[in-house]
């Protein structure tokens, strides 16, 4: 996917969602909320199009990665893995973890517990 197919599948799916660019003027991640922790902290739900993400770890959020689209390489506390569309993988608190994909962009489903916050999103 281009980052303008990105854009045109978050409009059409998610046309009241929030959607994050990252960074703004040329974007390596693009993170749209479809069930964000504000509604309820308890979880959140967001499809993320990746390129590359920087590593990074949560204090106490555990994230679930579900590949919706597209083949990725993510690696966790040094341990690189290939996943495929459908695949999933669970990342605990703690665990440093990167993505990048073999297309321009590859779409996950973001499921975290409790719901991701700004402050639980910390960069190493």
């Amino acid at each position: 996917m281009t980052l303008n197919d990105v854009l045109e599948y978050f409009e059409k799916n998610y046309p009241n969602a929030n959607v994050m660019k990252v960074p703004e003027d040329s974007p390596l991640e693009l993170i749209c909320e479809i069930d964000p922790a504000i509604a309820h902290p308890a979880y959140s739900v967001a499809i993320a199009a990746i390129s590359s993400s920087q590593p990074h770890k949560h204090a106490i959020s555990n994230e679930e990665y579900e590949v919706i689209s597209g083949t990725i390489l993510i690696e966790v506390d040094g341990v690189v893995r290939t996943l495929y569309s459908s695949e999933k993988i669970n990342i605990p608190p703690g665990k440093v973890h990167s993505v990048s994909s073999i297309e321009d962009y590859s779409l996950i489903k973001v499921t975290s517990q409790p719901g991701w916050t700004p402050e639980d999103h910390i960069l190493v």
